[in-house]
């Protein structure tokens, strides 16, 4: 089993933490495909209303350590001993596509007034 990761309040986090990690602690990341899983676990907390105190259970999120075939392209990852409380498979793209450049947000406003000109 992987190492996980400090608990996440949401699994947008989780994710984003596993990302940060790849480009943080692995210099390779853009040459080869990273992927890690994001995990959901409840927590029992305590609450209070008032006085009165109370256990609760909350959703904390993780992430498995980040793993890589050294691969340009794909990547497999052992799912199995987290399947019940997997919420996620996050993955890179270590190559860019060079038939489409980086659009910005103007050039995004452009494409989808095109798509509407010509129909789509």
């Amino acid at each position: 089993m992987s190492k996980l990761s400090r608990p996440y309040n949401t699994i947008d986090d989780a994710a984003l933490g596993g990302f940060k990690k790849i480009m943080k602690s692995y210099s390779d990341w853009d040459t080869y495909e990273y992927g890690f899983i994001v995990i959901g676990a409840p927590h029992q907390m305590l609450r209070q209303l008032g006085h009165e105190g109370f256990i609760d259970t909350e959703m904390q999120y993780y992430y498995t350590e980040p793993h890589t075939d050294r691969s340009r392209s794909s990547i497999n990852h052992t799912v199995s001993p987290y399947a019940a409380v997997m919420r996620a498979f996050c993955h890179t793209h270590p190559s860019r596509v060079t038939a489409h450049p980086r659009l910005d947000l103007a050039d995004l406003g452009v494409l989808e007034d095109s798509r509407l000109a010509a129909g789509w």
